[in-house]
């Protein structure tokens, strides 16, 4: 499958998975047919930081060419393995107003994706976070706002590697 299929797969996954979700019936009466969610065959738009009066302009995006990869890409693989991301959302703002020095971060209720193009920040921040991330290619996981279980992050990096080798 490709890197769209695989998206275009989990957003329908998601949307269908939350459509059931909402308000209830009263005894004997018919629910209103609802109309079925499908994907948008275009490529998923790319996310946008946007500053707060809280945070600071976003730094210039360095000289150095992006990586090809995005952390979107990674969460799907890992959904693709049978590792839990419930809850997956872009947290990007982060990396500007907590200065992470990276340049997207996806979060999930299980484990935190971010990408880097400068490996020196991607160093820094792994050093800071010393057990509670991970570090492979382009990408950084951290296990420290989800508390990732201990037997739940090698896991992780074995499918972050594999996807890696795939690409």
């Amino acid at each position: 499958m490709s890197m769209f299929t695989d998206y275009a797969l989990a957003t329908t996954v998601l949307v269908l998975a939350c459509t059931g979700c909402s308000g209830s019936q009263e005894e004997g009466q018919a629910a209103a047919p609802s109309t079925p969610v499908v994907a948008s065959p275009s490529t998923p738009p790319a996310p946008t930081v946007t500053p707060t009066a809280a945070s600071p302009t976003p730094r210039a995006a360095p000289s150095k060419t992006p990586p090809v990869l995005d952390p979107r890409s990674v969460l799907l693989a890992f959904m693709k393995a049978g590792l839990p991301v419930n809850d997956f959302r872009d947290n990007s703002q982060n990396c500007v107003s907590l200065q992470l020095g990276c340049d997207e971060q996806w979060t999930t209720d299980d484990v935190t994706v971010m990408s880097f193009r400068e490996s020196a920040a991607q160093r820094k921040l792994v050093a800071a976070y010393g057990k509670d991330a991970a570090s492979r290619g382009p990408y950084v996981l951290s296990y420290l706002a989800a508390r990732t279980p201990a037997e739940l992050r090698p896991k992780y990096e074995a499918a972050l590697r594999k996807f890696l080798a795939q690409r």
